[in-house]
């Protein structure tokens, strides 16, 4: 909305954007070491409005990049800080909570995005509202409660990676994953070229959204409800899900210029969408779960994060050149783009299946024992209800039992030791006395 008409489709901005976000991600996490987490927070929040500057200024895509990855950057902030003072120790729900507002906070870019495509007049709407937004929580953020104040980022370790394969294996998989960044979001390129327009852009991307929101709610109100069924749908989903890249590459390559398939080419364009949603969100809450903090969560995610920004960056580059044309995106017909996306993301997406099927292996040793099942959560709750007295008669009788075996142990090492003493002390008597003792 505050971008504006700023191009954010040339080349210098495409590759510009993902390395901003690699120095704003780093900055932004070893702030959150030094700065209280509520100041932090107001910070992101007023950053946004570096973004009215490239809109109204005419700036050149340079200063729109540096700008969008500052703020895109500060986003997580939120998510880190989250819920800060009602779950710590509860790694389960901090876990699905964490994976539900990064996968909501997915779903709305796809909102925003059909309101930058909206005419001028709805977005200076908007604007007002988005003010609004910007001002009345920067202030209000200002009088947090303590927790909000108090618990900064500890340190920048990443010893605990090295412990645990599962973060790296799936930290790894994530990244190699951005290497198909491009093939992965070029599908709204191709259905800009004739003959497969869109008649509305801006609907498109609404039910994109939509899509995405309803997938999102729906697998974390299923793990919610069914938290017994939580731990294999969790590791099958992170561990054994097929990249989604693959199957809008080879729908638009199977399209093969028959527009009356064209309903069908969006029908799997929206499944893959969705079923992203929910591997991004049950990615999350495998991560947070084995980490088993928030604060280890925070240097993961930055790192991987950084990682997956360059990756993201390189991923341009793959696809030019795979296609060995500058610019694929814009001058390819629609037949060659579709097999040099495919061509892109094949290696990536192997990799990433690869990487993610070896943590499926380490996954219940390292990531299960953090998540609170159903059966737990009746244990816990059943002994709340119990009668304290009858909890601690056990206990009770076992204390009194082991006090009668010492006392039964020690009792002839005590008399023993008691008629010593008396020995002792009598012959040191004795020796002092000038007069001889005569024994009774």
């Amino acid at each position: 909305i505050l971008l504006g008409q700023v191009p954010t489709s040339s080349s210098t901005f495409e590759v510009l954007e993902p390395i901003s976000e690699v120095v704003f991600g780093i900055a932004w996490t070893l702030a959150a070491c030094r700065v209280q987490p509520n100041i932090l927070m107001t910070a992101v929040v007023f950053c946004r409005l570096a973004l009215v500057l490239p809109g109204l200024c005419g700036a050149p895509p340079t200063v729109a990049a540096l700008c969008l990855g500052a703020v895109s950057t500060g986003d997580p902030v939120f998510i880190y800080f989250n819920f800060m003072a009602n779950s710590v120790g509860d790694v389960s729900k901090l876990a699905i909570r964490t994976g539900l507002l990064m996968a909501l906070r997915k779903a709305s870019e796809w909102f925003f995005l059909a309101v930058v495509n909206a005419p001028t007049w709805a977005r200076w709407v908007l604007f007002v509202p988005v003010l609004l937004c910007i001002f009345v929580p920067g202030v209000a953020l200002l009088s947090a409660p303590a927790p909000y104040r108090d618990f900064r980022l500890p340190a920048l370790q990443l010893k605990f990676v090295t412990k645990q394969r599962v973060l790296l294996l799936l930290g790894a998989a994530s990244v190699v994953g951005y290497l198909a960044f491009v093939p992965s979001t070029a599908f709204l390129r191709f259905r800009e070229k004739q003959p497969y327009s869109l008649s509305s852009l801006t609907a498109y991307c609404v039910l994109l959204g939509v899509v995405v929101a309803a997938a999102t709610l729906a697998f974390a109100a299923y793990i919610h409800y069914r938290p017994g069924n939580t731990l294999p749908l969790v590791k099958v989903l992170a561990c054994c899900s097929v990249p989604a890249v693959l199957l809008r590459c080879l729908a638009m390559v199977e399209i093969n210029q028959s527009t009356e398939l064209t309903w069908a080419l969006d029908l799997l364009v929206m499944i893959s969408i969705a079923f992203e949603a929910v591997y991004g969100m049950a990615s999350a809450v495998a991560i947070l779960a084995t980490v088993g903090s928030r604060w280890r969560f925070i240097v993961f995610t930055c790192f991987v994060g950084a990682s997956a920004s360059l990756c993201r960056a390189a991923s341009y580059g793959i696809v030019e050149v795979t296609a060995s044309q500058w610019r694929p995106l814009e001058e390819a017909t629609p037949r060659i783009l579709a097999w040099n996306l495919l061509l892109a993301a094949v290696i990536p997406s192997v990799c990433e299946m690869a990487l993610k099927v070896a943590a499926f292996f380490y996954f219940d040793r390292e990531a299960t024992a953090m998540l609170t099942t159903r059966r737990q959560q009746q244990m816990m709750r059943y002994l709340k209800k119990q009668d304290p007295q009858q909890e601690t008669a056990p206990l009770i009788e076992q204390g009194r039992t082991a006090t009668r075996s010492l006392v039964e142990v020690a009792s002839p090492l005590a008399s023993r030791t008691s008629s010593a003493i008396r020995s002792f002390a009598s012959m040191e008597f004795a020796s002092r006395c000038r007069t001889p003792v005569v024994a009774p």
